[in-house]
């Protein structure tokens, strides 16, 4: 079978970038050695998974709102997205030079502190006071996922911290997370539920 790839004229060394192979064969890999145009490091996923905790807020939230309001606040915010950017930088060279959830942890949470004020809705009371029982259990930081509001809150911590961390956010739901040899993928069940 014949490779074509298309949009690496787009990639720009002095940028950082996550790439993820979706796994779909064994030549995903490979594929990103012999055509991406710049060195790379890969992350091992099991360094990753047990440092996370993602648990669901059951807050649901108007994304397009969110992202509407932070749309409108971009230009007196400015200092808050280029430290937001900086993080991105940051994380890239932890990244490269080998994982360390300290350094994961402490720059999610300064990227968290930043991205609160981008709009008004992206945290609430009760996300901030599930954040702060985290952090005083021990996590080293996370965020909200997606444009915030509700919906999931990520957690970094130390593995042997997660007990804790887990007790002290009791009434939230934690969705197991870990490496999906297929990738990302949608599970769709037809027809009726059955009763509970």
């Amino acid at each position: 079978a014949r490779i074509r790839v298309h949009g690496v004229e787009h990639v720009r060394p002095d940028q950082p970038y996550v790439y993820m192979a979706n796994h779909s064969s064994l030549i995903d890999t490979p594929a990103l050695f012999a055509y991406l145009p710049h060195p790379f490091r890969i992350m091992a996923k099991r360094e990753l998974f047990p440092s996370l905790i993602l648990l669901y807020t059951g807050q649901s939230r108007d994304a397009g709102q969110v992202l509407a309001e932070q749309k409108t606040n971009v230009e007196c915010l400015m200092d808050e997205l280029l430290s937001i950017r900086c993080h991105a930088h940051e994380l890239d060279g932890m990244f490269r030079s080998g994982f360390d959830v300290d350094i994961l942890g402490a720059v999610l949470h300064q990227t968290w502190m930043r991205k609160r004020k981008l709009a008004s809705t992206i945290s609430n009371v009760h996300i901030d006071q599930w954040y702060q029982r985290a952090i005083e259990a021990g996590a080293l930081g996370g965020k909200i996922c997606g444009a915030g509001g509700g919906g999931f809150l990520m957690l970094v911590v130390q593995p042997e911290r997660r007990t804790t961390v887990r007790q002290a956010l009791t009434e939230l739901v934690e969705l197991e997370i870990g490496y999906e040899p297929q990738g990302s993928r949608a599970i769709v069940c037809a027809g009726q539920a059955p009763p509970i």
